[in-house]
Formats: structure tokens, sequence, C-alpha cells
């Protein structure tokens, strides 16, 4: 993106108790400019208030100060999430007050280029609109949903160039009463770049460095505070410092060529206020008090995704996002993160490493002498080692959950790869005892077998979509899996499970994973069954190679009808889409009936809810369906098929068919159509049944009142006393959990069948065990009795399948409501 293409809301001197602000609303680099005024917002102060004392009270260790006592009662995260919701809604309110803006800003973004990287500067000097969330902000949001909000600092022209190599002075202040260390091992591999790092150094060694030499980064993590528009840092534990204590040191060393300051420490809007006023281009600092688990997570994704040459505001957006998976744990944790920038500095990025092009001069000479051989090679070599990446016994980590809580971890996969298997269940054991995870449970389980030195009586692999854009739905198949793995252990039967995170199909540079993956696991003949792939698209992708190296495959999730009789190996836990449907339509009939309408907004991109969708319509009455296959599209299409079927008549219902890892654009579907109809019903499909719909406050309440159906409920599992998960993780099982369980429970029984007369299990003998329950026999599941079809698809009823509303419980908190079911047939 062009340097110009940028837009800077300026906030002049007011008050939100009495007068408001004054702004001008601008594109950098054109004559454009529009002024207006912000009204006063006596409330907000109160609202950011009440949030800010609930987070800094979650009870988490936290970079400005060592609490005293730890707080546990999970009462405060839920009151965390209520305050956030609370704050949300009135920075919305105060923002849509103002007509001026509302009616400005849509027609300027409009006028912008269609490209990424747009950058959206907020420039205020007062101290609480510096700590507000703006990416809260529901106008922005929807017209740009990647962009980054930027602080602004006075708009002054600064040269901005890395020089070769690039040199990082890292310091590690004073972090006692915390387990934060400052980790830049990424950084350092990379040639071309000089690390120098200071532990817990005096201020004269400090200024020694500043002064003595030329920095282009500054890192620094340790204890920190704001103070109005300064603040101060402890560089040990018996100095603490005022910026002003630093001011000539920092203003020599932005004239010596410091351009990136990152503050990975608490309340740090004042530090890079600071910052930017001695004329340094770049601080990244975080709002308020941030736990070590996040501000580590967020130093890690933010380094790596920079030192790939990705722009800075590009890779705090991506590291910034990634903390939503932690929102459970940490509330609005995204929300602490912000760029302090000079508007008028450059971007910035990694220059290219100078040993980095010899490499590749080296490898097209290569490439030139070898042809073709060379390229067959490097193939080879890439596959290998993205399947080597993708899959673990435990001898790597793969889920957000152990990549996020990896204390301690990575020693543990290590003692698995170094064959030390008693050593890493402990560590395992240690981590589980603290944290949840079904990644480290299957881990935990899988070093116990081989430490007990027990037969293996075969190895199952489990391919769920780690590295998707939502591991969620990993962690729900997951955790029927381990606990499936463990009543088999207990039941004597050793099982080992291989996890593969096959990312949906799809990794995130867009390479095709199942035709890398799967002929790797046909080929590992330890594997003698596969529960997976969660995806219709990358089940159907998978099920010929597995059907041809008769390799059975059982997808837990995948419900879509084309996919039935793809191989005699292949096997769904999920019945056709009749049965997903026919209860939702019933409801939706007996809501009003014609000339009631609904319009039916598919996800062309995803198989399964195109299917649920065409049932739907068949069920409810195709005359009264409007169904709009492009209807939810990425953020960067305007929403012309959603927008044109809401003016038909008699529209009183929306059913949202979207793909689990674009849930993003299903919502910003919603939230067009409900404020042109706030009444409109909401329809939805069993993929709206995940962890983090509840856990985004902006979701759930955008959700408020969907139904949709689900082929196992918790709620009706436990009014028949059927429901058999275990209390550590009862909160978050889904049927995606039940499903996963029972697929394993049939596998063990067919593995434990074949290993008892010989001392080995074959493919073949578990394929032919499991062929019973196409002919003579059914399986009593978990989610019912299973008998399947001579097309691999399950047969009968859901006996604990029903309908649910997302709603708030009479403590406010959201959550998934059984519906009465319809009485009209």
């Amino acid at each position: 993106m062009k340097q110009s293409e940028s837009v800077i809301l300026k906030i002049g001197a007011g008050d939100l108790k009495t007068t408001g602000f004054p702004f001008t609303l601008q594109i950098l680099g054109r004559d454009q400019q529009f002024e207006g005024q912000l009204p006063p917002a006596p409330d907000l102060p109160d609202r950011f208030e009440q949030w800010q004392m609930v987070a800094n009270n979650l009870g988490h260790r936290v970079l400005i100060t060592t609490p005293t006592t730890q707080v546990t009662n999970v009462d405060i995260v839920d009151d965390c999430r209520t305050a956030a919701i609370a704050l949300e809604m009135a920075i919305n309110h105060w923002l849509g007050q103002s007509h001026v803006l509302n009616s400005l800003f849509v027609p300027l973004f409009r006028a912008l280029p269609e490209e990424p990287g747009l950058k959206f500067f907020i420039q205020t000097s007062d101290p609480l609109l510096q700590r507000l969330p703006w990416q809260v902000w529901q106008l922005l949001t929807q017209t740009y949903p990647d962009v980054e909000v930027i602080l602004s600092a006075e708009l002054r022209p600064n040269a901005v160039r890395f020089k070769w190599p690039v040199r990082i002075l890292a310091i590690e202040g004073d972090t006692s009463g915390t387990e934060a260390k400052l980790d830049l091992t990424p950084i350092e591999r990379i040639p071309g770049i000089t690390v120098i790092p200071l532990t817990q150094p005096t201020k004269a060694k400090l200024q020694e460095h500043l002064w003595d030499e030329s920095w282009d980064i500054l890192v620094f993590m340790g204890h920190s505070r704001s103070q109005g528009q300064t603040g101060e840092i402890a560089l040990n534990a018996h100095e603490t410092l005022s910026l002003d204590d630093l001011h000539e040191t920092f203003k020599y060393s932005a004239k010596n060529g410091l351009k990136l300051a990152i503050f990975n420490s608490c309340d740090g809007v004042g530090i890079a206020s600071k910052l930017a006023d001695l004329r340094i281009p770049y601080t990244i600092a975080m709002r308020q008090p941030i736990p070590d688990t996040i501000a580590q997570m967020f130093l890690q994704t933010l380094l790596k995704q920079f030192a790939q040459r990705k722009s800075l505001h590009e890779s705090v957006n991506i590291a910034r996002r990634q903390l939503q998976d932690s929102q459970g744990r940490f509330p609005c944790a995204a929300w602490l993160p912000v760029i302090y920038q000079n508007p008028a500095a450059p971007d910035i990025r990694f220059p290219r490493s100078v040993a980095i092009g010899r490499r590749w001069k080296y490898f097209l000479l290569g490439l030139l002498a070898l042809g073709l051989a060379l390229i067959g090679a490097f193939l080879q070599t890439r596959d290998a080692q993205i399947y080597a990446e993708r899959t673990s016994l435990g001898d790597r980590l793969l889920s957000q959950c152990s990549l996020t809580n990896n204390a301690g971890l990575k020693h543990a996969s290590a003692a698995f790869a170094a064959q030390q298997y008693d050593s890493a269940a402990q560590q395992f054991q240690t981590f589980l005892k603290i944290h949840e995870c079904p990644e480290i449970n299957i881990y935990h389980n899988n070093a116990a077998i081989r430490a007990s030195k027990q037969p293996i009586i075969g190895r199952i692999a489990a391919s769920v979509p780690i590295g998707g854009n939502n591991d969620g739905t990993a962690e729900q198949m997951l955790r029927g899996i381990a606990q499936a793995q463990e009543d088999a252990i207990k039941q004597n039967q050793p099982i080992e499970v291989m996890i593969v995170a096959d990312g949906n199909g799809k990794a995130r540079d867009g390479t095709q994973l199942m035709p890398i993956i799967v002929p790797r696991i046909v080929k590992d003949t330890a594997i003698k069954a596969v529960i997976g792939p969660n995806a219709s698209d990358a089940a159907r992708d998978s099920s010929d190679l597995y059907d041809k190296g008769e390799l059975l495959m059982i997808t837990p999730t995948a419900f879509f009808d084309a996919f039935s009789g793809m191989g005699n190996h292949i096997y769904r836990m999920l019945p056709t889409k009749k049965e997903f449907t026919k209860p939702l339509a019933k409801y939706a009939k007996a809501g009003g009936g014609k000339p009631d309408r609904v319009i039916v907004c598919e996800d062309h991109r995803s198989a399964d809810n195109q299917a649920v969708a065409e049932a739907f319509k068949a069920t409810f009455g195709p005359k009264e369906v409007i169904s709009k296959k492009n209807c939810i599209v990425s953020a960067n299409t305007p929403l012309t098929e959603l927008t044109a079927a809401l003016t038909e008549p008699n529209i009183r219902m929306l059913l949202i068919a979207p793909h689990i890892e674009h849930m993003a654009d299903a919502l910003r579907v919603v939230q067009t159509a409900k404020r042109q109809y706030p009444q409109l019903q909401l329809l939805g499909t069993p993929t709206f049944f995940a962890d983090n719909v509840l856990s985004d406050p902006v979701m759930a309440q955008s959700l408020d009142g969907m139904v949709f159906y689900v082929p196992w409920s918790p709620a009706a599992a436990d009014r028949a006393k059927q429901n058999i998960f275990t209390p550590r993780w009862r909160d978050h099982v889904t049927w995606r959990t039940a499903t996963s369980y029972d697929a394993f429970q049939m596998v063990a029984a067919g593995l434990a069948a074949a290993f008892e007369p010989t001392g080995k299990t074959t493919r073949s003998e578990l394929y032919d065990f499991f062929k019973q329950y196409q002919t003579s026999s059914s399986y009593k599941g978990t989610t019912g009795e299973i008998r399947f079809t001579d097309k691999g698809d399950r047969t009968g009823k859901l006996p604990y399948g029903e309908l649910l509303q997302i709603k708030q419980n009479q403590q406010r908190q959201w959550q998934f409501l059984p519906v009465p079911p319809p009485t009209t047939s």
C-alpha cells in the first residue's frame, strides 16, 4: 500500500463528562479533511474503570506488580467478560451518536483502494482515550476488519531505514514474582541479526550501551507503569527509573538510529507517548497490566512474524489476533497491545539477508545443474518436513493450548523424543495439574504406555484441524479422543494416538495439506485407523487415498452427503443431513407459518453447510426460502446478495451456514442483517456450537437468540444420565467431543478383538471387525446406538440431539440453552 493510504482521526481537547471532543478525520496525503464533534459520554469513564478494576484483579501474575494473594474464583473472569461487554457497548454508543462521524466514515473508506495494509491512526492527548480498545468500534471493523488501530504521535517526517546487520538491544528488567523470560531465540537464528542481551542492568550500564552504540530495535520485558504522559521501568530489583531520567539518553538513541521500541510489559501507553516525543518512530506497548503467558505469547509471535519480513503493522495484527484464543482465561487479551507511531514514518521491515541471497544464488545454480530431479527432491524434502512438523506422538507441540502455556513442555517433548518416557510422562502430568489441554493428555498417555513397556495393540492417527483459523474445533475433538484413550488404557487396551495437525486441509499459506499428509500416514504400517478429518472438504480429499491404502478412516464431524459411499474403508459418525435440518425446519415453521420467508445464507467455501442449507430448503418449503450461495463472503467483498435479499417481502428469519474458519465473515452478515431488521430470527448450523462463540462477547451479543440443531447435546445427555465426560472439561464438551469419543471406542474394540488371539493387529483384521456394524451388530455409544449403511453413513436416530439457543442465563453468562421442541408436525 502506498504511504499516503492512511486515515487519521485527530481528537482535540475536551472532556468526556461534559463537553465532548472536537475531531478531524483526514486521509493523509490527500486534500480531504472533515471536522465534527464527538458528544460527551459521562458513563464511559465509569465503564472503563469498572472493566479496568476487574481485569486487574484476575489473579494472574502480571508484569507490573506481584499480587500478594492469588484469586482463583472463576466469577472474576465472568465479571471481566460482563464488564468488557458493557465497555464495548458504551464505546460504540458514544461513537454512534456522532452523526457527522458516521455519515463521513463509510464513504471516506470506500474511496480507498481495497488493499491490505491500510493504517488507521487515533491522535489524542487524553489519557483515557489512549487506553480505550478502539478495535471494538463496529463501524471500523465492519468496513476494514483487519485494520490495526494505531495511536498517533505528532505528525513529523522521519527517515527510517534499517542498516546491515540489524542490531537489537534486549533488556530483561525486574521480572520478580513472574515467570516471564525474554527469549529472542527465533530472531538470533536469522543471519544478519545481532542481539545483545542485558539482564537486570543498572542505569549506568543501560546508558553506556545506549550512548556508545547505535541500535535499530530496543526490547524491554519487566515491570513498568505509566504516569500521565510518561512512565517508569524497573531495571532491576533496586532501580526503578522514570523515562524523564533517561530523556537525553533515549533522545540521543533516536537520533543515532533507534527505530522501534517494544515494551512487552504493562500499562505502557504513557511510556509509548514519551518515546514518541523523543522522535522514536515506532513503539509497541500494552494498555493494561498483562499476564505473563500473554506477554510471552505476544512477543514471540510478533518477533517471529516480523522476522519473516511482514510489515510491523501486519505482525502486530497477527500477534494480537492470536491472543483471541486466550480470551477464555484472559478476557479481552487482544485489547492490550497497541502501536504508537509517527504517521509520517515509512513502513519498516527486516532487510533481506546477504547470506540468504547467497544461498538462493547457489540454489539457482544447483537448480540449473540438476533440473527436474532437484525440484522433485526439494518437494520431497519440503513435504517430509511439513509432515514431520504436523504430526506428533509427544515429541513435538502442535496446538495453541500447548504452545501458549509451554513452560516445561519443551523439556517434556524433548524427553519423549529422547525416549525418556518416565520423565516425559511426569512432566506432562505436572503441566496438566495446572492447565487443561487435551493434546497434552494424549502425549501423557502415550508416554505412560511406553514407560510401562506394555505391548501396544495399535496406533490411531487423530486428524484434527490444528493450524487452521480455529483451533477450538481440534480441542473439542481431542477431548473425546483423549478420554477414550484413557478409558481404553483402564481396560488394558494400550493404544497410541498420533495427532495430525491437518489445518482443515489447508495451511495458512494456502498449501494443500492432504496430498502431503495422507500418503505418509498410509505408508506408516503402525497406524491402524484414522479418526478425522473434521471438514467434509478435507475428508473428501483424503478418502480415496485412505481407501486405496486399505486404511480405516472414520470422520466424527463431516456431514456432507456427497461424502457418502466414497470407499469401503470410509465411515462417518453422523447420519444424513435430513437428521440435522428437520428439527430446525419444524421449529422455524412453528414460529409463524406462511407467508413468512427465510433467507438462507450459504458459504460457498463449505461443502458441509451447503448440504445443510439445501436440506433445510427441501424440508421448510422451497417457495418460502430465498437461497443465496454467495452470501458469506470475505471482508473485502460487499454483501450485495444479502442486502438484495433483505428487500424481499415477508422476511422473518435468516439461516446462516458458514464454514467454521469463516465465522468472522458470518458475523458480518448477521450484523448487517440486524441493522436493517433488528427483530430478525436467526437460525444456524451445528458449526455454531463452539467455545469461541460464547467466549467472544461481541460474537455472542450479535448471535443473541440464534437457534440451531446439534446431533448431541451435553444437556440432553445430562438429563438422560448419559454424559460420561470427566469434570475437568465438561464445560467445554460439544457434539464433536462425543462423536470423536465413540469413533475411538469403536476402533479400540476392533483393535482389542484382533490383538487378543495373535498378539498383533493388521488393518485388514480391523476392517473385517468393523464390517459387522454394517450387517449384524450395532455399537452402543455415548451418542446412542451406532450402525452404518453399506455406504458408510450412520443410520438411526440421535437420542441426545436437540435444538439449542444462544442466550444469557440469569447470571448474564452466555450459554447454549435447550429450546423446547415444536409441537407441530
